[in-house]
C-alpha cells in the first residue's frame, strides 16, 4: 500500500520532468529520456521479480512506474 504512494509521487515527478525537458530542450531528447527510464524500470522489476520480497526495490520499481 505504501507503495503506491510512490507511484503517485513518481507520476507527479515525471509530468514536470517531462514537461521541464520538452519546454528547455525537444521532444526527441524527451523521448530519449523516456527509453532510459522505461529501460531501468524493467531492470529494477525483473530484480524485484527475483527477489520478491518486500524492499526498497519496490519503492524504486514503483516510482519508475509512476515516472
Amino acid at each position: 500500500m505504501f507503495c503506491m504512494a510512490v507511484l503517485g509521487t513518481g507520476e507527479m515527478f515525471g509530468s514536470q520532468l517531462m514537461g521541464f525537458v520538452i519546454d528547455k530542450y525537444s521532444s526527441k531528447v524527451a523521448v530519449i529520456l523516456n527509453i532510459v527510464l522505461v529501460t531501468s524500470m524493467i531492470i529494477v522489476t525483473f530484480n524485484y521479480l527475483l527477489i520478491f520480497e518486500f524492499s526498497w526495490l519496490a519503492f524504486v520499481m514503483c516510482f519508475l512506474w509512476g515516472a
